[in-house]
């Protein structure tokens, strides 16, 4: 089977024209983690009702060739095809070869994935940094459909920005077009969370200009995920520096409370549901980050910060304290050994 290489544009046409090209295997690779995450989650819709026994992900780094056979020879039981990933790629495909030849195990998923199947979808995903010339893999990666998602040319950038504030209710002109990138440069992913914070900003059906996007830029020198990073690792001053930079924004207060809230819940469920429960509960892309967020916190904790933070908006709705005072005794609350006094001028300024 002769390698297919691709680019974004090459694939998002396969997987969007009326009659969508589903190929068996892909590797995806590229520094443009939006692409990346695009790409997946429309091969996924593809894929048809895939719930988690018609699901299976793997980290190269601890998985088998042999586990990724035995995964894709598993029939799915509702959806249309079993849908296998495998994160960090290029580690699983380093163990492809022996000597300078293919590995038994190489050789015969070799022979699986040249053959393809309507029964499973394989979807390999390299880390950002490597690129196709340095994957290792030797002949298994000709049985692939290799696609890089690489920025966008710079011409492509501002309809990219245009179409997606539009897809989110924002008017936005040339002029703030322009300044946004200026600030955000050109990641799509920087981008979109940009957009987010204008949406929040301005607002449903709001008008961005340059003036709006200078605003936010300057409210989001400490952002709303730096604290809530900080928040969730426990780390009191670098959460009350980040708060003290998004308040900068007064109307920034009224997002703090919510978005910790939903925070807190997803580590939840992250530390209380089964790992299968989570894969339906969350999105791949997400559920990484709300693993990570989780480290280290136990349900009881959890369920003690949510009535914590409780406690907090009840206090600033009463006005019994500003927001800004009560957001920072929660946060003081989070680690209260040893942080307390640290912060005790930070709460004496509010």
């Amino acid at each position: 089977m002769r390698q297919q290489r691709m680019y974004f544009p090459e694939l998002w046409s396969e997987l969007t024209r009326p009659e969508p090209l589903l190929r068996a295997a892909y590797l995806v690779f590229g520094p443009e983690e939006y692409l990346c995450r695009k790409a997946f989650e429309r091969i996924r819709e593809l894929c048809g009702e895939v719930r988690p026994l018609d699901y299976g992900e793997l980290l190269g780094s601890e998985a088998s060739l042999a586990d990724v056979g035995e995964e894709i020879s598993t029939l799915p039981m509702i959806a249309r095809r079993r849908l296998v990933v495998v994160r960090q790629a290029e580690k699983l495909l380093g163990k492809a070869q022996r000597g300078g030849k293919l590995t038994r195990e190489a050789e015969y998923l070799r022979k699986v994935l040249s053959a393809g199947g309507d029964t499973w979808c394989l979807v390999l995903i390299a880390s950002p940094s490597v690129t196709l010339p340095s994957m290792p893999g030797g002949g298994l990666l000709k049985a692939l459909s290799c696609f890089g998602c690489y920025p966008l040319p710079d011409r492509q950038l501002g309809p990219w920005v245009q179409r997606e504030a539009k897809g989110r209710g924002l008017r936005i002109d040339g002029k703030a077009v322009a300044r946004l990138v200026a600030l955000t440069g050109t990641s799509l992913l920087d981008l979109e969370q940009e957009l987010d914070k204008l949406v929040a900003y301005a607002g449903a059906d709001g008008e961005v200009t340059r003036a709006t996007v200078d605003e936010v830029a300057d409210a989001s020198a400490g952002s709303l995920p730096d604290l809530l990073d900080a928040a969730a690792a426990g780390d009191v001053p670098r959460a009350l520096a980040a708060l003290d930079s998004v308040l900068l924004l007064p109307r920034n207060a009224m997002r703090v409370l919510p978005s910790l809230a939903a925070m807190l819940e997803d580590i939840l469920l992250a530390v209380t549901l089964p790992r299968e429960g989570l894969a339906e509960a969350f999105p791949p892309w997400r559920l990484k980050e709300v693993l990570a967020k989780a480290q280290g916190w136990s349900a009881a904790r959890v369920l003690q910060a949510l009535d914590d933070l409780f406690a907090a908006e009840l206090t600033s709705k009463s006005g019994a304290a500003r927001p800004e005072a009560a957001l920072t005794r929660f946060l003081i609350s989070l680690d209260p050994e040893g942080t307390a006094s640290r912060a005790g001028g930070m709460l004496s300024r509010r």
